[in-house]
């Protein structure tokens, strides 16, 4: 017996591996495209950060880029694919990004 809802479920993110992404992704609407681009990790951009932003939980350790989902930085995205980023001052571990949207590193992690 098949559980339908995982049978449809399942139909909605396959992929044929024998054709390419560019030749399958015509096959869906936007949005179970956003979900095969979710489930391929194709659904974020890294950014590099001004300056480098040191881990709550292992202070030793330090990064200087977070991944950014697209939704977040599709409105501070300039002409010219450009996302400009500077850090906030009076304010520890927070960038704005194109003048817009802030994100900020916690010790929940990244919030924006």
């Amino acid at each position: 017996m098949v559980n339908l809802g995982v049978d449809v479920h399942a139909h909605e993110v396959l992929l044929d591996f024998d054709e390419t992404y560019a030749e399958a992704c015509g096959l869906y609407d936007r949005a179970r495209e956003e979900h095969i681009r979710t489930r391929l990790g194709d659904d974020s951009i890294r950014l590099r950060l001004p300056a480098p932003v040191r881990g709550y939980y292992a202070p030793s350790r330090q990064t200087d880029s977070v991944d950014v989902p697209f939704y977040v930085v599709d409105r501070a995205m300039g002409a010219d694919g450009e996302i400009p980023i500077e850090r906030v001052r009076d304010e520890e571990n927070t960038f704005l990004l194109a003048e817009r949207r802030r994100i900020r590193y916690t010790p929940s992690g990244w919030m924006w």
